[in-house]
């Protein structure tokens, strides 16, 4: 078995002190770049993974941002890894999946008010030209495969995304970093 940290926005030098095998870094984590360079371990950030993954899936691509303020932060996180010639939009989602005052997992008539702010969202990266989908969140990993089988093109859940380039750096024996 794999040990691998999830880092959430907290420093990622912890994950090395811990003796990690790996970090997986979701969308919001600042500083991915300058830790890869210190670290000496794999290191897997989702948005860049899920990219790529898009990438290798189609010609095209547009993320499914949770807010604004989202839209904005993966905005200048794609300038940074010079990734947007494929971008086709950033669509706003309106809503996040995870809010720490319910303090409980979404029941179901939630989850399916956020599955149809998605599947708009998605219809609007469709009309924008996108041949993948990258969900915003790696928060977002239910859902994904409905969108997947309703929209007839890839859809990516970043979490996911970056969990299998983490697992695929391990098991090749190399110390990369995506």
């Amino acid at each position: 078995m794999y040990k691998i940290a999830i880092i959430p926005p907290i420093p990622l030098i912890k994950a090395e002190l811990q003796r990690r095998e790996n970090i997986i870094g979701n969308i919001q984590v600042p500083g991915m770049t300058e830790m890869k360079k210190l670290l000496k371990i794999p290191i897997a950030g989702s948005l860049k993974s899920s990219i790529m993954l898009a990438l290798t899936l189609g010609k095209t691509y547009s993320i499914l941002a949770l807010d604004n303020s989202w839209t904005e932060m993966i905005g200048q996180r794609i300038d940074k890894y010079k990734l947007g010639k494929h971008l086709t939009s950033i669509e706003t989602v309106g809503t996040h999946v995870y809010n720490p005052d319910r303090k409980r997992d979404m029941n179901e008539t939630e989850f399916q008010s956020f599955f149809e702010q998605l599947l708009k969202s998605d219809r609007q990266a469709l009309n924008s030209g996108a041949e993948t989908i990258i969900l915003g969140s790696t928060t977002i990993i239910r859902g994904w495969k409905e969108l997947e089988d309703l929209l007839k093109i890839p859809v990516i859940a970043p979490g996911i995304a970056a969990l299998k380039a983490a697992e695929k750096m391990i098991s090749s024996g190399r110390i990369a970093s995506i």
